[in-house]
This record gives C-alpha cells, structure tokens and sequence, in this order.
C-alpha cells in the first residue's frame, strides 16, 4: 500500500512529467488502436463480403505462379491436368453439396438448325459498335459464309445439372436427365427456349446432327476448305431428343455490357447432354486416326479408361454455404496438384480486395513501426524521469526502503497514466482508422474504376461459365466495417500491455542497479 499511496502523490505532485507520459502513450496508442481497428475491419469486411457471394466454387490453373516459376527458371513447369477421380475426391468433401464436371463437344455441325442470334440484343447496350460486332461470331453461316453451323455441346456427369441447381439456368418444362442416361450412351439433350423459338422446335422433336473431324493443318488460313469435305477424315450423324427445356435472361440495369451480350449468346446456345454421350465419340478418332497417324492410334488403343483420354472442364462445386468457401478452398488445395488452385466469384469485389490488401499492409507497417517506437520512446522517457529523481530515490533506500517498493511505484505510475491513456485511445484510434481507410478505400476504388482491364481474365473461371455476380462500390463500402468487437479490444490491450511491460523493463533494471550514496549525492531532492 506504501507504493500505492507514494505513486498517486507523485503523480500529482510532478503533474508536467505526469501529463508528458499520458500525451505519449495516449499518441502511441492511438496509432496501434487505429492499425488494429483497420487488420481487424479487413478481415471482418472480406468476411461480410464472401457471406454475400453464391455457394459455388471450381479449380483453376494459376496462370500467375506458373509464369513466376517460369522466370525463375526460365523453363515452363509441367503440370498435370485434373482427373474424372481426382474431382469426385474433391467433390466428397463435407463442405461440397453437389458436384459436376464436363467434357465438350466442340465438333456437332448441323445443316438444319441455326444458332441462336438477334442483332437487336446489342442495342441494350448504350454503344453499339460496328456492324461488325453485331454478328453472332461463334456461326460458321455468318462468319464464314457455310451453309451449316456448328453448335457446342457441353456434358455433365450426375443426372441433376449443377447449372440448375447453381441458379444459372431455370428448367421451364421436361426434366434432366435420368441416371440411365448418364451412365449410359443415350441421346438426349436440353435446350434453351431462345433455341427452340428460333429452329421451331418442341419439346420432345429430334435434331440431327454430324460429328465430324476435320484434318488439321497447321497455317490452313481458309475456313471455308477447313471445314470441306475434302479435308474430312470421318463423320457421323446422331438424332438428340429434347426431354427439357431451360430459360437464361440476361441482367438488367446498368450491369448490361458486350461481354454479357456474348455470354448471353453462347448460353442461350448451349447444348447439354450427357458425358457418356460426348465420350462415346471418342471411338470415331479411332478409325480416324488409324492409318493417318499410327502412333497417335496406338496411344489412344491403349487408353483403358476413356475419362483419361478428356479434359474436362467447367468443373463445379456447389457448396452447403457461402461461409464455408474459406474452409473448401484449404481443404481442396491439399487435394490438387501442383500450380491448381480452387477459386469463387470473389473477382465481384477485387476492387475493394486490392485497396484493403493496401490497407492491411499499411496498418501492419503502423502498428509494427508503432510498437517499436513505443517500446524505445517510452523507456527512454521512463529512465529519463528516474534520472531526474534519483536523489528523491536515493533517500528512499537510505531510509531502509526496499528497491522492490521502490519498482512497485514505479509500475503503479506507468499503470495509472496507461490506464487512462488506453482508454481513450481505443476510442479514438477506432474513429481515426474509420475516417482514414474509408477516405483511401474510396479514393483507391475510384482510381481503379478509370483504370481498364483490372481484373484478369483468367481469374474469372465462373464467370467464363456464365456466372453473374456484381456489386457495386457502395456496396463494398457497406461491407466495410471498422467496429471495434470485444477480439479487438482484447488484442489492442494485450499489445498495449505487452508494450509497457517491455517499456519497463531497463528502468526496473536500472533501479535494482541503483547504489543509495552515489545518488544523494548528485543533487537536491526533486
């Protein structure tokens, strides 16, 4: 109590050197409360923000890291492709309610049937182009001039269709598929409504169809002997019946721009069947390649599952909830090979990932920088404060004082002042790291929003399967939260404590040090 009682006189008693030490710790404290409110309000924002994002997900290759091993090495890593087993392993997960992969069928021509096209879908855009950007260009008749098209027939491997289910497309009439057609060769399709009205179709006719492939010739520059019978090394025709129908509407409002006209185009296009179907063709490289290419044929007659002769793609992971995207991504990255990655629509808000990424490392340069400074700030002050007293100390150890009481004091002042000071700065530091961030945040948003081509392409591996999912910049911002929760405060008052405890720690050295007579001595008592 002795030491108690002596700090809160010397408090009052020396109020200059009292209100120096509150200015001091209350500035420094600041600075971390507001480093810790920003750490803090990113990670809570990236979490608000992936809570709003659909539960799907898929695996990418990551383009960046190859190309970084590549300049490294300068020798572009091999890396392996994804497998049918590979992708149910992955889909097996707990946080994986369904799953679906596909293999394409890029080689369906038809003479009768016509892609679906109307050049008035451009005028939703408010520019419109050239004429030239108002042709339909995946049609071999308005692109090339043929009298057939060519149409892209994509697979799925369960007999729901994940696309359905996603949210992408809406099943208007008929059904999907059954299990006995998936896991069996059965000809039988889904189409778009838009299709159907534009060949006049119903549910439940037949479109013929010829697959065929072509010669490859490497510098062939014209299409129209590409795609002649002439340069045809083998055909054949298939019948698909229509057992359902599925509608897909483009987006409304101002998200409306070329890159959804053309997805529009090519989804309303789409043609869904099973895998088996697609794979069943396969057979056709057989007799096409045996006498043309001998060691191509003995590789592909010595395939013993036909899953591994495919690339499959737009694989897709519908999950149980969006909050466990972060948990499937860890969980599917021990799964993948080397240089793949799982990915989400998170490209909807990379504008405002890559300012809090600025942030975030600026707010942990603060509170390093801060720390460190504290710590030698704080203690240069503390000894500076012990030197000016030292005669007052001394008398205390000649009168029998303990050097024990004499640090208890010591550490109550310090206590006191960080006490008050603590308190007010986390207060503070929290409006001062609101302001701050949110005026960069928004002034960064804004910088990136004039800057083109931001966001990559190859990042966008949902949104190449037809995903949407868009926020704008206020919507971000309302995401963005700098609260300080009771985890915050708990942090700001470890790192706080931990600072003055460190602060403290060549004063209490220097005061065990201390030799009564030699300190009487040097001056009068403070």
């Amino acid at each position: 109590m002795k030491a108690l009682a002596r700090a809160k006189t010397t408090l009052k008693r020396k109020i200059g050197s009292t209100l120096i030490l509150l200015a001091l710790i209350l500035l420094l404290g600041t600075l971390v409360s507001a480093a810790v409110s920003v750490l803090f309000a990113v990670e809570r924002t990236h979490h608000n923000l992936r809570s709003q994002l659909p539960a799907i997900a898929t695996i990418r290759l990551d383009e960046s890291s190859i190309l970084e091993q590549e300049l490294l090495t300068g020798i572009m890593p091999e890396f392996s492709h994804v497998t049918a087993p590979l992708i149910k392993e992955i889909g097996n997960l707990t946080y994986v309610r369904m799953f679906d992969y596909t293999a394409w069928g890029y080689r369906f021509f038809s003479h009768d049937l016509r892609r679906t096209f109307d050049p008035n879908w451009f005028l939703l855009v408010e520019h419109t182009g050239t004429m030239q950007e108002q042709i339909d260009l995946g049609s071999l008749v308005e692109t090339v001039g043929l009298d057939f098209d060519q149409f892209l027939l994509k697979g799925v491997q369960l007999p729901y269709i994940a696309d359905i289910e996603a949210g992408l497309i809406e099943l208007v009439s008929g059904r999907t598929f059954t299990e006995n057609e998936i896991y069996n060769v059965y000809p039988v399709a889904l189409v778009s409504q838009q299709f159907l009205n534009s060949n006049n179709l119903m549910l439940g006719d037949s479109m013929r169809f010829y697959y065929k492939i072509f010669e490859e010739r490497p510098g062939l520059m014209i299409p129209e002997f590409h795609f002649s019978d002439d340069n045809l090394l083998a055909r054949r025709g298939v019948d698909l019946d229509i057992i359902g129908v599925f509608d897909y509407q483009l987006p409304s409002g101002e998200g409306i721009n070329f890159w959804n006209i053309e997805s529009y185009i090519n989804m309303v296009n789409r043609i869904y069947v099973p895998n088996a179907f697609i794979e069943s063709m396969l057979s056709l490289y057989l007799e096409a390649f045996e006498n043309l290419d001998s060691e191509l044929f003995e590789m592909l007659s010595a395939v013993e599952d036909v899953s591994d002769m495919i690339y499959y793609e737009n694989i897709l992971f519908l999950l149980n909830c969006p909050s466990e995207l972060d948990s499937f991504s860890t969980a599917a990255s021990n799964i993948l090979p080397d240089f793949w990655i799982p990915s989400y629509l998170s490209s909807a808000y990379a504008e405002i990932s890559n300012s809090m990424l600025m942030i975030n490392d600026l707010a942990i340069q603060v509170l390093v920088g801060t720390v460190i400074a504290a710590i030698c700030l704080i203690t240069l002050l503390l000894l500076i404060f012990i030197k000016d007293r030292q005669n007052e100390l001394g008398i205390y150890l000649v009168l029998g004082e303990k050097k024990g009481t004499i640090l208890k004091q010591l550490i109550y002042e310090v206590l006191f002042v960080s006490v008050i000071a603590i308190f007010f700065a986390i207060f503070i530091g929290n409006v001062m790291a609101e302001q701050i961030s949110t005026s960069m945040i928004q002034r960064d948003l804004i910088q990136q929003a004039d800057q083109e081509g931001s966001n990559l392409i190859s990042n966008r591996m949902l949104e190449g399967m037809g995903f949407r999912f868009e926020m704008t910049h206020e919507q971000m911002l309302a995401s963005y939260d700098v609260s300080m929760d009771v985890q915050a405060v708990l942090i700001f008052i470890s790192v706080s404590v931990g600072v003055i405890i460190l602060a403290l720690v060549l004063p209490s050295i220097y005061i065990l040090k201390m030799k009564p007579r030699s300190l009487i001595s040097k001056g009068s008592i403070g």
